[in-house]
C-alpha cells in the first residue's frame, strides 16, 4: 500500500555529498530513484542548498538532475547549523559559512523555477518551524524563517512584476492574479506592492478565478 517514497538526496554533486558526510553517492540516488519509478511508486526527492562545498551552480545542477530522474515531488531546504552537530564545529572553526537569507531565497527561487518547468511539484520549502528554531535554543546559524516559502514566492513574483516597476504615465494600477497566488503576488509584508507604489499612486490586487498559475493581468487608470 506504499504510494510514495522520498529520498534525502540533498545534492547531485558527489563533492558536496562527501564534504557533508552524507554517506551515499549520486549514483546511489540515481539507482534508488530508478527502482522507485520502475515500481510505479511516486518519487519524492529532497535537496538541501548551502551544504559544505556547495555552490549556486551545483544547486541548479541538482534541480536539473531531479527533473531528469522524473521526480514527482521535491522539497527544498536551506542548510542550517544546529547546536551539537559536526557542522556547528566546522562553523565555530570558520570552516563553514551558511548562506545568507538573501542568498537562500534567490537560490531557492532559481531552483524552484527549474523544478516547476520540469513538472516536479515542490511540496515544501524551508524547514518546519520547530520550537527550538524559533527560540534559538537549537539554531546556531543559517537562513531560517517561519515563512520561508512565502519569501521565496515573493521573490519569484518580484521578477514577474518587474516590467511594471518603472515610471508610467498612469497613476493607478490594478493587478489580477489567481486566488492561490494572490498573497504571494502582493508579497511577504506587502513587499511587492510597496515596490510598485514607488511608481504609482495606488496599487490594488484582485483575485481572478479565470487565471491560472502565475498568470496576471495589469490594468492602468
Amino acid at each position: 500500500k506504499v504510494t510514495t517514497v522520498e529520498l534525502g538526496a540533498q545534492s547531485m554533486v558527489d563533492e558536496v555529498l562527501i564534504k557533508s558526510s552524507r554517506g551515499h553517492t549520486v549514483t546511489d540516488t540515481i539507482k534508488a530513484s530508478e527502482i522507485i519509478k520502475k515500481a510505479r511508486i511516486r518519487l519524492g526527492l529532497q535537496m538541501m542548498i548551502g551544504l559544505p562545498g556547495d555552490k549556486p551552480e551545483y544547486d541548479l545542477q541538482t534541480a536539473s538532475a531531479f527533473v531528469d530522474l522524473e521526480a514527482d515531488d521535491a522539497r527544498i531546504y536551506p542548510c542550517l547549523v544546529i547546536r551539537g552537530t559536526a557542522l556547528e564545529k566546522l562553523y565555530s572553526e570558520s570552516k563553514y559559512v551558511p548562506l545568507s537569507m538573501e542568498e537562500a531565497i534567490q537560490c531557492s527561487a532559481d531552483v524552484f523555477k527549474i523544478l516547476e518547468k520540469g513538472g516536479v511539484k515542490v511540496i515544501k520549502m524551508g524547514l518546519h518551524p520547530a520550537e527550538g528554531f524559533i527560540s534559538g535554543d537549537d539554531l546556531v546559524a543559517g537562513p531560517f524563517h517561519e515563512a520561508f516559502r512565502e519569501l521565496v514566492m515573493t521573490e519569484i513574483w518580484a521578477e514577474e512584476l518587474a516590467p511594471l516597476m518603472k515610471k508610467s504615465e498612469h497613476a493607478h494600477l490594478e493587478i489580477h492574479t489567481t486566488p492561490k497566488q494572490f498573497n504571494f503576488a502582493i508579497g511577504y509584508a506587502a513587499k511587492n506592492k510597496k515596490a510598485l507604489l514607488e511608481f504609482y499612486d495606488t496599487v490594488v490586487f484582485y483575485r481572478d478565478e479565470a487565471l491560472k498559475d502565475r498568470k496576471y493581468h495589469a490594468h492602468y487608470h
